[in-house]
């Protein structure tokens, strides 16, 4: 039935284009660039498998899993009765590297993500936040830095702590604009 009303539209906006087309050469040409539809959680688990790209530089990135290797929680009874949800929320840590660039001083910037380094498994955004006076991106700043609290090492250990020496107050973008 949507189909038939989007042709309808489209007959009566373009006459001479659609009037040569069937119904089904509509549907057809609707449909054309879809691909076959594959559950959430394997679209998610692929991120893992193919290179996401920031700019020039391949990031290898993948979900956050918890220890049964589930990339989202389980849903809440209201999730389940009232929303009908088969899942709950992504499982989430606070990106690190966002950790060590203060927007207001004396308070830490946490910033959840649901992405963790390939190699370390270190919490790392998947957002580009260069434009925030930062000049790469966290995954870019993780993979090309030697200091040990930051850069990719052979293993993250759980519930780290950045350390306060280490980080850098940016400002807040409200009084960026504000001195301008």
């Amino acid at each position: 039935m949507s189909v038939v009303d989007l042709y309808h539209i489209y007959l009566n906006h373009d006459k001479e284009t659609y009037e040569k087309m069937t119904i089904l050469d509509f549907s057809e040409e609707m449909c054309l660039n879809l691909r076959e539809r594959m559950e959430r959680s394997v679209t998610f688990r692929m991120l893992s498998q193919d290179a996401a790209r920031i700019g020039d530089a391949e990031m290898r990135l993948e979900r956050l899993v918890d220890v049964d290797g589930n990339i989202t929680r389980e849903p809440s009874l209201t999730m389940q009765t009232k929303h009908k949800w088969i899942s709950g929320s992504a499982i989430t840590s606070n990106c690190f590297i966002c950790r060590k660039y203060v927007m207001t001083e004396g308070e830490t910037n946490y910033v959840k993500t649901c992405f963790c380094c390939i190699d370390c498994k270190m919490p790392l955004c998947l957002a580009d936040r260069r434009s925030t006076k930062r000049e790469m991106t966290c995954y870019q700043e993780h993979k090309s830095s030697t200091d040990l609290d930051i850069g990719c090492t052979s293993a993250c250990k759980k519930g780290r702590i950045f350390p306060k020496t280490k980080q850098i107050f940016i400002g807040n973008d409200n009084e960026n604009l504000e001195q301008m």
